[in-house]
């Protein structure tokens, strides 16, 4: 997902065509995103069993985080784009993603059936409304424009499905399979970066947009 917002920020606000290959980022963009989605609803669930009672606090602590840095990323897009701010993106998203998991979590395996319904809607009813005020759900007016936009429907979907997932794994216990000692070196990183995702994100889209403005500014000025 960072690769595609740098390559996004390149072609989109500084006009370079860098690798440019549509169909090539859109792979990376949907596979990013999809996986992003199904891990999010898999860590709730691992989450949920190590927690137990006390998920219901440290998720809506959580989701009130992501919250705020949600709102600092729609005012700082709304000052470099006004046209296309960030309206419901990703934080957004989880933001409300998580609070809908501590009341679908009660209906366990039920949410395969849930998850199935909600993205099946994006194929059958169109978005098209005339107002904005839906977009949290999908629905909105034909000129809306955002930089990052994830609707609950059909992304909260691959999440419920994720959840899932967790619920398999766990009972299973093919979870304790995977071993701290049979973990890889290079695996490391990764697994520090899910566990800090939300800091990864919120710092590195900064970064994105920052240094590439830096180096223009330097080369104007040489």
């Amino acid at each position: 997902m960072m690769a595609f917002h740098i390559w996004y920020t390149l072609l989109h606000s500084f006009w370079i065509d860098f690798l440019w290959n549509p169909f090539l980022w859109m792979i990376v963009w949907k596979s990013s995103a999809f996986t992003f989605l199904l891990l999010a609803g898999l860590s709730f669930s691992l989450a949920e069993k190590k927690y137990w009672n006390k998920i219901i606090k440290k998720y809506l602590i959580y989701s009130l985080k992501i919250a705020f840095f949600a709102l600092v990323i729609s005012l700082w897009s709304y000052i470099l784009f006004p046209h296309m701010y960030i309206r419901f993106g990703i934080l957004h998203y989880f933001a409300c993603a998580f609070l809908l998991l501590l009341v679908f979590r009660y209906l366990w395996y039920y949410n395969l059936v849930i998850a199935c319904t909600i993205i099946s809607i994006s194929y059958f009813i169109s978005p098209l409304t005339d107002t904005n005020l839906w977009l949290p759900f999908w629905f909105v007016r034909a000129d809306f424009n955002s930089l990052d936009y994830y609707p609950l429907i059909p992304y909260f979907g691959y999440t419920l499905f994720g959840y899932v997932s967790g619920l398999f794994l766990w009972e299973r216990s093919l979870m304790n399979s995977f071993s701290l000692s049979l973990r890889p070196a290079w695996i490391s990183p990764i697994l520090w970066m899910w566990k800090n995702s939300l800091l990864v994100y919120v710092v590195h889209l900064p970064f994105v947009y920052i240094i590439p403005y830096l180096f223009f500014l330097v080369f104007w000025l040489l």
